[in-house]
């Protein structure tokens, strides 16, 4: 027998499948096709390829192996959720929010609500106010303040006590309702930031400065409504002031 030729060295497989547009989304709205269960080594691929993309600032790239990642983890999960949230970040922090706002409306549009909804639901709020659809985004904050969240939930670092969901929906509203030209709305909303939605903290200080920035908008609105009144008064009160 003559020498045993040797083996051809097999061609390493891209970290990423290839990207392949569909003529219609698929159901779970995402753009890629679906290869079958990934394996053990697929999956410490995708997220070898997301934590390199990090730390190459390519949140592009991130962004997209992270949704990659949600499309092979259990349907209709936190872990999938998990995932689309954080791609959902990825790609508005890269500037491109019309995909961020695809990719958080998968996650409210899950018959099974999981613990990420009333953050996509919110982010979802903010990325239609960025791109001026206010009334839009007054939708979403009106849905999560009617979902009662739990306004508790711990945040995501020691200067974000709670996650305020309703606090801070009522703040979004009263702005997109002045951006509308509502003043009335605006004000009523800045309100009930105050009354019907306080801010929870165990930090006292923290209180009394969210407390504060919600009087100066209410009081802006106040003059803003009542440009004449306002001036009024703060002419009194500075005849009223000693020498």
């Amino acid at each position: 027998m003559g020498p045993r030729r040797p083996n051809k060295p097999r061609r390493l497989q891209p970290v990423l499948p290839r990207e392949r547009l569909r003529s219609e989304p698929s159901p779970g709205g995402s753009d890629y096709c679906t290869f079958g269960e990934p394996t053990l080594r697929q999956q410490g691929q995708v997220f070898s390829a997301c934590g390199n993309a990090g730390t190459r600032g390519d949140l592009e790239g991130q962004a997209l192996a992270l949704r990659i990642a949600a499309d092979w983890a259990p349907h209709d999960s936190e872990a999938s959720s998990g995932l689309l949230l954080a791609a959902g970040n990825a790609f508005y922090e890269s500037g491109d929010k019309a995909r961020a706002i695809e990719v958080w409306q998968r996650i409210i549009s899950e018959p099974h609500r999981t613990s990420e909804w009333p953050k996509a639901m919110y982010n979802l709020g903010l990325g239609e106010q960025k791109r001026g659809n206010f009334r839009q985004a007054m939708k979403y904050f009106d849905l999560l303040l009617e979902s009662h969240p739990n306004d508790k939930e711990p945040g995501q670092n020691i200067m974000e006590v709670y996650r305020n969901y309703s606090h801070r929906s009522a703040l979004q509203l009263s702005l997109c309702y002045e951006k509308i030209g509502d003043l009335n709305n605006a004000l009523r909303y800045a309100r009930l930031a105050k009354t019907s939605y306080p801010y929870h903290s165990w930090c006292g200080t923290c209180i009394y400065l969210d407390t504060r920035e919600v009087d100066k908008r209410i009081a802006y609105l106040l003059a803003r409504q009542h440009p004449l009144t306002f001036a009024l008064v703060v002419a009194l009160c500075l005849q009223t002031l000693l020498p």
